[in-house]
């Protein structure tokens, strides 16, 4: 297996079998039909897409030097 093949079968992993166990624990001691187990699993959306957006808001402050000037400029005012 090519070091590539390898690095994205892990990065697949550490991504998608989490959610699969959280998943896989929660209808099978809550079931289908109780309501806070698709509660839950909204709130882990959300939590995973607004950690995707404050990661990619970051890496954009970091590398781009007119972002940074316009978010420094914005928060001294």
């Amino acid at each position: 297996m090519k070091f590539v093949d390898q690095y994205a079968l892990e990065y697949c992993l550490n991504k998608f079998a989490p959610y699969l166990i959280i998943y896989i624990l929660l209808f099978t001691s809550l079931g289908l039909d109780d309501f806070r187990t698709w509660v839950i699993c909204g709130l882990i959306f959300f939590i995973d897409k607004y950690a995707f957006k404050i990661g990619r808001s970051l890496g954009e402050y970091e590398n781009n030097p007119k972002f940074r000037k316009e978010v420094d400029d914005n928060l001294n005012e």
